[in-house]
């Protein structure tokens, strides 16, 4: 795990490029931590952001000594990376990607855990990494479903 950049305020990122930083969030979640994935994309790596406050400096090593141990789990159980799973469908669209049918977005978000009710998995690694994988049109495309399913409430 490394830090990007030269943090000059409160917000810091990291990533890492021997563990799987979607997995590592969520099994800190487990352990009762809240911090936050960006899944990136084809530029950018994803990353975790962390939001340090006074109170930070009360919990820091037991953070520190929990994302070790976190650390080591991910990397003594890694999951298998969704990428391999997506790519046929994605190469279906041909140079279309925006094409994508309600059917198929459908598709993608079951494969990723996510209920055709909208409710979201426990984990959320295989979420995040589909948002990584995807085109940037699609991943957005992928978030606005996401969204709109969670948070439209239907009218009768």
């Amino acid at each position: 795990v490394y830090v990007l950049g030269q943090p000059e305020a409160s917000l810091i990122s990291f990533a890492s490029n021997t563990a799987d930083i979607f997995q590592l969030a969520d099994i800190m979640r487990k352990k009762g931590w809240y911090i936050q994935v960006q899944p990136g994309n084809e530029k950018f790596e994803p990353t975790i952001h962390l939001t340090l406050t006074p109170v930070s400096e009360d919990i820091a090593d037991s953070f520190f000594e929990q994302l070790k141990e976190a650390l080591a789990e991910v990397k003594a159980n890694p999951r298998g990376s969704l990428k391999e799973k997506v790519q046929p469908l994605l190469a279906g669209l041909g140079e279309n990607e925006t094409a994508m049918s309600p059917e198929m977005m459908q598709g993608l978000l079951q494969m990723v855990g996510i209920s055709e009710e909208g409710m979201l998995p426990d984990e959320m690694a295989d979420i995040n990494e589909l948002l990584h994988v995807l085109p940037p049109e699609v991943s957005s495309a992928a978030f606005l479903y996401i969204t709109n399913e969670l948070f439209t409430t239907e009218t009768t």
